[in-house]
């Protein structure tokens, strides 16, 4: 085939304005409605002696997918700074649909933002929880597994396409499974409104700001027990969860930049304290 590996897919939204009901602070908030399409291909190693053997595989899947957002952000903001996001997507592949596999996958990432004396200083929350079916274990399905660990951009609110998520002071893919908790809690604050543009030759990328944060991570990844698992195997898994929750203290230092002055972009340094 001429297309061994990669996926495509078809999205419709549905996007609806309104505002918020509260008579001390009313607020403009965004609402998006999602129904998708996706064909997933992968080239999966058989268990064989040679490495060159490959079956193609097929993943295909319907999506449903809402989102909320009533934060907002000003213009010297480093992040948004008053309201709350969110969105639940759900996934369902199917071997009716004419794929390889049968499973379930739900996502949701909330995210609250409150606004704290010193102008522009914010007190961030994320909470993340996933599930999917055990059946991507039993298939052997690795790619669909969510996985802890790393540092990656939280900006944006995720949906059941990611499957990585950040847990900053550990490699990635420290955790991994089928079930997924993870919240963080942040406190930003600004440095310095910079706003001088740097000659790189013919480019020019003009410098924002500089923006820190003191960070908490906890989380966890962890595949489901057996549906045949005794009690006692249960109550064992249960505390084994709760025992292998990770989490991480650390400062970050965020610099935004703008290039062009029409395609922002940040550079992240963190530490774990």
């Amino acid at each position: 085939s001429w297309w061994e590996e990669g996926k495509i897919g078809l999205n419709i939204y549905f996007p609806f304005k309104g505002q918020t009901a509260s008579a001390t602070n009313s607020r403009p908030y965004r609402q998006i409605f999602s129904l998708g399409y996706q064909y997933e291909k992968s080239s999966i190693t058989a268990d064989t002696s040679s490495p060159s053997d490959t079956d193609p595989q097929k993943i295909i899947s319907l999506k449903l997918g809402y989102s909320y957002s009533d934060a907002e952000k000003y213009g010297f903001s480093i992040s948004p700074e008053r309201g709350n996001s969110f969105s639940l997507t759900y996934e369902h592949a199917d071997k009716a649909l004419g794929g390889d596999y049968t499973f379930d996958k739900l996502l949701f990432d909330g995210r609250k933002f409150i606004p704290l004396p010193s102008l522009h200083q914010v007190l961030a929350l994320r909470l993340v929880a996933g599930v999917s079916s055990s059946s991507i274990l039993e298939s052997g399905l690795d790619e669909e597994k969510f996985k802890l660990g790393g540092s990656y951009s939280a900006d944006n609110l995720s949906n059941t396409d990611v499957n990585t998520f950040s847990l900053r002071g550990y490699k990635p893919a420290t955790l991994e499974g089928n079930n997924l908790i993870l919240t963080s809690l942040e406190y930003r604050f600004p440095l310095a409104n910079i706003e001088h543009s740097l000659k790189l030759g013919p480019f020019s990328i003009f410098l924002e700001r500089l923006s820190g944060a003191l960070f908490v991570d906890i989380g966890n990844a962890w595949e489901s027990a057996n549906a045949n698992t005794n009690i006692t195997t249960k109550e064992n898994e249960i505390n084994s969860i709760w025992q292998d929750f990770k989490s991480s203290i650390g400062a970050e230092l965020k610099a935004d930049f703008n290039y062009q002055y029409d395609s922002p972009f940040t550079l992240r340094q963190g530490r774990i304290l």
